[in-house]
């Protein structure tokens, strides 16, 4: 299948899958702020950049890559524990959970728009052999059941919605390049396990990108000790 390269800098959140978890069940996993334990959660900030690819998300059923652009507002701490509690477009108003605003790279989507779908916003800071990720938790149907995580796309005139099946859930690749801050790599849908679209069905789904999470009070970092 084809790589895709995505541009730019970006956020907090998404990525491969929950069955890496098994080999490190049991590490201790912190986060830091100038090298030091956290008593209570801090406020942090996300900005980022991702490319979304739905194989048949298209005006006439063609595959859409949309490069979409937003920040996030969140906890980190104490602990392993962190918190996504708003997004919203890049350089727009905190309101929640909002459509962020995109680009089309490929396909047919005029005014492309994509909103998050059934996230549980409370994520887990986790050790997978020597590396760290943020693991998202199962959302919630309107029904009130488990679905697991997603996006559905908007271009004028039709959507679709594509989630991770609940037997994978996302996490997101954590890392302190230079000890400057964290930056989360986005594989929530990859390659290796795509993801499933109403329009498309099982296979259709593609995410991929990076994102840089900070905090006002000083240097983010994590820690296993």
């Amino acid at each position: 299948m084809r790589k895709f390269h995505v541009l730019g800098a970006v956020l907090l959140a998404v990525c491969a899958f929950g069955a890496l978890l098994a080999s490190s069940a049991f590490a201790v996993t912190q986060w830091l702020l100038n090298g030091n334990t956290l008593a209570a959660p801090i406020p942090v900030l996300s900005v980022g950049e991702e490319l979304f690819a739905d194989m048949k998300g298209g005006l006439f059923g063609e595959e859409i890559d949309i490069l979409c652009s937003f920040e996030e507002l969140g906890t980190v701490g104490p602990g392993a524990e962190d918190l996504i509690s708003s997004i919203f477009p890049l350089g727009g108003k905190d309101e929640g959970i909002e459509p962020m605003l995109c680009e089309t790279m490929t396909g047919i989507c005029p005014k492309p728009e994509l909103t998050l779908a059934n996230f549980n916003i409370m994520t887990l800071l986790i050790l997978v052999g020597s590396e760290f990720r943020d693991e998202f938790g199962p959302g919630l149907s309107e029904a009130g059941e488990e679905e697991g995580p997603g996006y559905t796309t908007h271009c004028e005139g039709v959507t679709d919605t594509c989630r991770s099946p609940l037997g994978g859930l996302p996490t997101t690749k954590i890392t302190n390049p230079a000890e400057n801050d964290v930056v989360s790599e986005f594989e929530v849908l990859s390659e290796e396990k795509p993801g499933t679209c109403v329009r498309g069905g099982a296979g259709q789904a593609l995410v991929n990108g990076s994102d840089l999470t900070f905090s006002d009070e000083g240097v983010l970092s994590v820690s296993d000790v």
